[in-house]
């Protein structure tokens, strides 16, 4: 049967070369001459010894870069382990040096600038290690039939393998086989990852559900004789019941593994999901306490589980705020935070500082204990073994481009309660994550060098964020005084602002509105306005009428509105555009009051008007939910156009972040609907 396959397959490698039928058989994967961009001195890779690599990154995707990092991973224990490597330009080639590890049965390789890197195309740049006696160490084969498999991301090095040049199933169990074939010992671990192929491939026949039947009974004896996990146990689990479709035979390697491992794997995922269930809230608590004892989080650190990814932070989050809701109680966010998974300290943070921090419910002095507690959490937390795919350098990046809006926020409560300096730091490692597209963080970060003495950098960093249409009204009143004393007047401003745009992204936007506008009859009400009286938007057919629908208690209604004030501006003298600001669902007792107090504190020039009661719900916000059972949308803020004939031409749901880039939206819309007869 082995050779019927490889004959079936051999004729998919030709794609791949003579390099990857030399690596078929045992030998280092590239061929080393002349016109490899990669070499390796020695050619063959022995663990325990020195190699030094000369990468010239002209022949490559990389050609003319100045500045080139380089990553190496090593495969060990069926996981890739990431490092930095150390490379230094000399005599037009790139030169670095690394010791092999003992347990390395590939070594892999990836050189990038920024964004752009090169692991090597179709060949990619893996070697096979050899050991003293020049002989391939076991998981060689399946490592590298891993790397390139689709469905077997897990095992891979992200975004290494390119879509074109991974392999299929049928040509991955040559490699399981080759695998087996060498090291006859591996295959209780090979035989989980090829059941999983076949599988997938859907081949059903007979004698290979027996041959893999007859593997988990192999498994089953071998843990007898203590010579298998309950790792082991778990994946036979679930090969006989995804892929044999024999329930009843996982059911029986499920009840072996629980009698086994009482305080394993399984038996903890069956305690998460009893205690997630839990409804009452100190019940859940106490049976959570007992959970962390005969579960010690820390001999499951590099444990995961679909059960522990999906309801164990939640269990830690609904307790943990179950006391701060209920009793203002901080404590278990203490007590609790080295076991939070670290998945979840993102989330925490989001409800825990970002959420009160942007909708004002809290000081910047009230949430800087909770800020620095998740925050240090999230920087001194040692990595799991899954995260090792990343070497240090890309760990950081990654989590300074995951974790921006976070830091943003931290940043500016750092500086809100006098730490200037920290906070600076931070905003200057996750500016260039921003790319120049947030105005929000281009606006603080401009606060930020006028406060710290960097004023040269100020007009540059405006000029950047107009380019992509991320600009606040402070940064555009801040460039047309610069432009004042250039040229002696404002004359040409606006002119000079759009000449800063990036053509190709405005055109693409008012592409995309164009794709977006819609024609459909829409009911108009009479509200009354926030100042007294009513407008009935019934009566003012003739005009395009902007309808903004927000609630003083929705932070990006309230973050939006500066461009907001941007497009009332540019139409205050136009009598056929009407704007207004309707303030729905709103709930507190005083809102008229605390609505009039934020409009007076931001000095917004806005015609507010009140939603009517829902006779339903007796709730306010009747028009809007009209319109979001006839258009099908919810959430706020929601913007929508009205043509001059009284019908829905435009609307939209959320806010981009960027004041310049809404202000021309909607200003766009209007001047085309201004422009129909």
């Amino acid at each position: 049967m082995m050779t019927r396959m490889i004959d079936r397959i051999m004729t998919k490698f030709l794609k791949y070369g003579i390099v990857a039928v030399l690596g078929m058989l045992g030998f280092p994967l590239m061929a080393q001459n002349a016109d490899k961009a990669l070499t390796f001195e020695p050619e063959l890779l022995v663990v325990g010894e020195s190699v030094t690599i000369r990468y010239d990154n002209n022949k490559t995707n990389l050609a003319n870069e100045k500045e080139i990092k380089a990553v190496v991973y090593y495969w060990e224990d069926y996981s890739w382990i990431a490092q930095d490597l150390p490379i230094t330009h000399k005599n037009g080639v790139w030169n670095g040096k690394f010791n092999v590890p003992e347990n390395a049965a590939l070594v892999a390789l990836k050189f990038y600038n920024g964004n752009n890197s090169d692991t090597g195309g179709t060949n990619t740049y893996v070697q096979f290690t050899v050991d003293k006696n020049k002989k391939n160490l076991p998981s060689a084969y399946i490592g590298w039939g891993l790397l390139r498999t689709k469905g077997f991301e897990k095992y891979a090095i992200p975004a290494y393998v390119s879509g074109s040049d991974k392999i299929d199933d049928s040509v991955f169990l040559y490699w399981c086989n080759q695998e087996i074939t060498h090291f006859p010992d591996n295959r209780k671990n090979v035989f989980y990852f090829a059941a999983k192929a076949i599988g997938r491939i859907g081949d059903t026949k007979s004698d290979k559900l027996g041959l893999i039947e007859n593997d988990i009974q192999g498994i089953i004896k071998q843990e007898a004789l203590g010579k298998a996990t309950e790792k082991d146990l778990i994946r036979s689990i679930d090969v006989a019941s995804t892929v044999l479709k024999n329930d009843s035979l996982a059911t029986q390697i499920k009840k072996l593994a629980l009698e086994k491992y009482p305080n394993g794997i399984l038996a903890r995922d069956a305690e998460i999901w009893r205690i997630f269930r839990i409804s009452d809230a100190d019940s859940k608590e106490k049976e959570f306490e007992a959970f962390l004892k005969r579960f010690p989080p820390e001999e499951f650190a590099d444990v995961e589980t679909e059960t522990s990814l999906l309801y164990l932070g939640k269990t830690y989050q609904s307790i943990v705020y179950n006391q701060i809701v209920t009793h203002n109680n901080y404590d278990l966010a203490y007590k609790y935070i080295h076991y939070i998974p670290y998945s979840m300290l993102g989330t925490f943070f989001w409800h825990m500082v970002q959420m009160p921090y942007d909708h004002e419910q809290m000081t910047a002095e009230q949430l800087l204990p909770f800020a620095q507690l998740l925050m240090n959490e999230m920087l001194s937390r040692p990595r799991g073994k899954t995260s090792l795919v990343y070497s240090p350098l890309e760990s950081e990046k990654k989590f300074l481009a995951e974790r921006k809006d976070a830091l943003l926020a931290y940043a500016k409560i750092l500086n809100e309660t006098g730490a200037t300096t920290e906070a600076f730091e931070w905003l200057q490692k996750i500016e260039p994550y921003f790319e120049n597209k947030s105005s929000n963080f281009t606006s603080f970060y401009i606060e930020m060098l006028d406060k710290t003495g960097n004023e040269s950098e100020i007009i540059p960093a405006i000029e950047a964020g107009v380019k992509q249409n991320a600009a606040s009204p402070e940064m555009l009143d801040r460039l047309k005084e610069h432009y004042i004393q250039e040229h002696g007047s404002a004359s040409g401003f606006d002119a000079y602002v759009n000449s800063l745009k990036s053509g190709t992204k405005v055109a693409k936007q008012q592409e995309e509105i164009e794709k977006s506008l819609v024609n459909k009859p829409i009911k108009l009400f009479a509200l009354e306005k926030l100042t007294g009286g009513t407008v009935d938007m019934r009566k003012l057919k003739g005009k395009v009428i902007v309808l903004d629908f927000w609630a003083t208690w929705c932070a990006p209604c309230k973050a939006s509105m500066p461009g907001m004030q941007m497009a009332v501006n540019r139409f205050e003298n136009d009598d056929d555009v009407e704007f207004f600001f309707v303030a729905t669902q709103e709930t507190r007792p005083n809102y008229k009051n605390v609505i009039s107090d934020f409009i007076e504190k931001k000095n917004y020039s806005f015609n507010v008007l009140l939603d009517a009661v829902n006779p339903e719900r007796k709730t306010k916000d009747y028009v809007y939910s009209v319109y979001t059972k006839t258009f099908h949308f919810s959430g706020i803020p929601t913007k929508m156009v009205i043509d001059k004939k009284g019908r829905l031409r435009w609307y939209s749901v959320g806010y981009n972040g960027n004041a310049s880039e809404l202000a021309d939206e909607i200003s766009y819309v209007v001047e085309l609907l201004r422009e129909e007869e």
